[in-house]
């Protein structure tokens, strides 16, 4: 078949140059764009190898534009003779009605950066493009290698790999297309939405039995391999595919194509696996000593199903694209346990190339141990939506997003957190900046949401949400430039329950903000020194037939003091009993027709707080709010609270989010409480500083001191009585050398060290 190729390759030769012309380029000559302009209809333009960095558009010309590959039908000419579009336009443009007598053969076709077809852009026109490498070009919108509209072109024994795109058809985007597929590789590209390898839109690709394609390991939020976006069905005959039996991680949707594959490039196996950013994606990720190195690959091997929920044991380190070559986002799979190291050592860092992790129709999958950063997109770091997720001890930081810059969850997603952190998120100027929640459901236990920033609901963002929790939060110095510094609800009504809303910041409402139908409910929790900027509203806001609860609460030395309705024509009520509220009954400012329901067991005295080590507040031993608060409340039959006595200290309850004497609290059937826990430092190895951060559960006298390895103490960070908590301890090595040191918690009844290594 070679031999019959060539020999009709010369006997064209022979035919055109008796009929037409042959025109020669060099990199020291003509540029392949004079080229064209100066060929007439079946001419042939021959370019020598070289590096052209040029944006080549045929202007509807019906010529050959090839290397000496066409001469030659030598490989190595591909590869030496490259079209390169520096990075500032498409590199091969077919726009004006071209046909299949326009050919493009023998080059590789790099370095286009375009919104659409940024490697090769074809619009109404049916060029042949044959023998092409078509690789590392980027497109904004759509069609990272090729953008194909209106067109039927053939393409022949092409290379599309490693393009990238932003929306869709990271390799190759078509739309009302008719292309016919010999022989085409497409591998290793990547859209951040839909279509990794492939996406098609009221088109019909033929994919010829007799020469097969190949498509395998490209990567999409929806249809990492191939994506088809109308009614039709498709027939693909594939040589190589990414694995045997596709799901909609590779295929989206799946039961709309018609796969004959031939090969699996990767075998999927029905066992847990092994990931280190150490080991290598050869292995077979089995065993502990034989751990795979991406993450990415293990979720592509592992099978998972609801009878045999699997595990993905993640050893410690950063799994990033420098680190390890990890490919983002993470794509999570329905039931699927990833575990991480303790203390979150285990690190997942996007390093600002997507969102870190993303969840579509997912069910009954489990996160622990892990730290999720670095990561920029519409979502920062989890991004949720039709999904059903869990996560423990989970460290979310430094990511930036348009919604949800820590977390966002959407579309019926249900999270359930316990334990964890939210911290130094943005989303500038949108909204969310720690957790954004829209038509979902979230409980979240033992979370802190901390230093996050965004333009509303810098804490968190709630958007018609009716059912959500979060029991033993911290909502801590978060910064809107807008409203709403810690919280932001519209038609939404979720319930907070020993929650901590301190030092939050905006331009208006440094507190709560809570518009259209929105119906917040706040027990046993405490509203401290937030502030605003502009004081026209209060630190907590009604807008548009809003109710506020609060109970067995405390609000003090907020700025401004006031909660406030900021509408006229609305309903706004605002309910409170048992609580201490700074100003009494004068610090709600209630306009015609708003109203105020001051129940029982309110008072307005100074709660004596003083601040811990993590930015809580917590009660002096005299405070009027100790022992102040009720057990049970009943409103409009809804029971808001029920504690049996062994649930509170003394008499009753107090109000606020700590109980004196931090006892464990619970709430009905939601139980939470913690016990001695010393977590290992951050950053280690470090020089010259670090943090070492512990737990205890009772008020004790604590000893935290240093040793080397020798055993013996060089320095003791900590020898007081504090307070149960949380506490973080900065430990500034300046005067030691480098060497393995240990540090030591020792209180009454209990003991544990800890080894962290100095490194100059």
């Amino acid at each position: 078949m070679k031999v019959l190729k060539l020999c009709l390759l010369f006997v064209h030769l022979s035919t055109i140059s008796s009929m037409a012309n042959i025109i020669n380029v060099s990199t020291d000559s003509l540029t392949i764009q004079s080229a064209i302009d100066l060929a007439k209809t079946g001419d042939t333009v021959l370019v020598h190898p070289g590096n052209y960095q040029e944006n080549v558009n045929f202007n509807g010309k019906q010529i050959v534009v090839g290397s000496l590959f066409i001469t030659t039908r030598l490989n190595r000419y591909i590869y030496e003779t490259k079209i390169s579009g520096n990075n500032s336009g498409t590199v091969i443009t077919f726009d004006n009605g071209e046909d299949s007598t326009s050919v493009l053969s023998g080059f590789t076709i790099s370095n286009g950066r375009n919104d659409y077809g940024a490697g090769i852009y074809i619009l109404n026109s049916s060029p042949n493009l044959d023998n092409l490498i078509i690789s590392q070009n980027n497109a904004t919108r759509y069609g990272g290698g090729i953008y194909c509209f209106g067109s039927s072109p053939v393409l022949e024994n092409l290379k599309v790999f490693e393009n990238s795109t932003i929306f869709k058809g990271g390799g190759i985007y078509l739309n009302e297309s008719y292309p016919i597929f010999k022989n085409v590789t497409i591998i290793n590209n990547i859209s951040n939405d839909q279509g990794g390898g492939i996406f098609h839109k009221k088109s019909q690709p033929v994919f010829k039995p007799e020469y097969k394609s190949t498509i395998y390991l490209n990567h999409a939020k929806y249809g990492s391999d191939l994506y088809l976006e109308s009614s039709d069905s498709c027939i693909v005959n594939i040589d190589t595919f990414t694995v045997s039996s596709p799901t909609e991680y590779q295929v989206f949707p799946v039961d709309k194509y018609i796969l004959n594959i031939e090969h699996p490039k990767i075998e999927q196996v029905n066992s847990d696996l092994y990931v280190s950013p150490m080991g290598n994606d050869n292995n077979s990720g089995l065993l502990k000593n034989e751990p795979l190195k991406t993450l990415y690959i293990a979720l592509i091997k592992i099978n998972t199903d609801s009878l045999n929920q699997r595990q993905i044991f993640l050893d410690e380190g950063t799994y990033s694209p420098k680190t390890n070559g990890e490919i983002f986002p993470v794509k999570l799979k329905s039931d699927l346990f990833l575990k991480g190291k303790v203390d979150t050592l285990t690190i997942i860092d996007a390093d600002s190339s997507s969102s870190v992790m993303f969840c579509y129709n997912i069910k009954n999958a489990f996160i622990d141990n892990i730290t999720l950063q670095n990561g920029s997109g519409y979502a920062g770091g989890l991004y949720c939506t039709k999904s059903e997720i869990s996560l423990s001890n989970i460290l979310i930081q430094n990511n930036t997003g348009v919604s949800g810059g820590g977390i966002f969850c959407y579309d019926g997603s249900k999270l359930k957190f316990v334990s964890g952190t939210i911290k130094e998120n943005v989303c500038p100027p949108g909204v969310g900046g720690g957790v954004f929640v829209s038509h979902s459901h979230i409980n979240f236990t033992n979370v802190d949401i901390i230093d996050n920033s965004s333009g509303q609901g810098s804490g968190i963002f709630y958007l018609y949400d009716d059912d959500s929790k979060l029991i033993n939060v911290n909502i801590l110095r978060n910064k809107a430039s807008n409203t709403g510094g810690a919280i932001y609800c519209d038609n939404s009504d979720p319930y907070f329950y020993g929650v901590s809303v301190i030092n939050n910041s905006a331009r208006f409402v440094g507190g709560v903000k809570c518009t259209n139908n929105s119906n917040p409910k706040f027990v046993n929790s405490t509203f401290y020194q937030n502030t605003a900027e502009d004081l026209y509203y209060g630190f907590i806001d009604l807008h548009s037939n809003s109710d506020l609860f609060m109970l067995n609460s405390i609000i003090w030395n907020n700025t401004p003091s006031l909660i406030t309705s900021s509408e006229y024509a609305a309903r706004n009520t605002m309910t409170v009993a048992f609580s201490d509220i700074e100003g009494d009954q004068s610090a709600f400012f209630v306009r015609n027709g708003d109203t105020l329901n001051w129940l029982e067991g309110n008072i307005s005295q100074n709660p004596l707080l003083i601040e811990n080590d993590i930015g809580q507040v917590q009660l002096m031993q005299n405070s009027p709010c100790i022992d102040s608060g009720t057990n049970f409340f009943l409103w409009e039959e809804d029971t808001l609270i029920n504690l049996l006595s062994s649930e509170y200290n003394s008499i009753a309850p107090d109000m606020g989010a700590i109980e004196s004497d931090f006892a464990s609290r619970l709430l009905d059937v939601i139980s939470y409480s913690f016990d001695y826990k010393v977590n290992q430092n951050y950053p280690n190895p470090f020089n010259p500083e670090t943090f070492i951060s512990y737990q205890i559960p009772i008020k004790t006298k604590v000893e935290l001191s240093i040793y080397n390895i020798l055993g013996q103490k060089i320095k003791t960070l900590v020898n007081q009585k504090q307070s149960a908590g949380k506490h973080k301890i900065k430990f500034d090595a300046s005067g030691l050398s480098s060497g393995v040191y240990f540090y030591k918690l020792t209180t009454i009844d209990f003991t544990q060290s800890k080894k962290m290594l100095v490194f100059k």
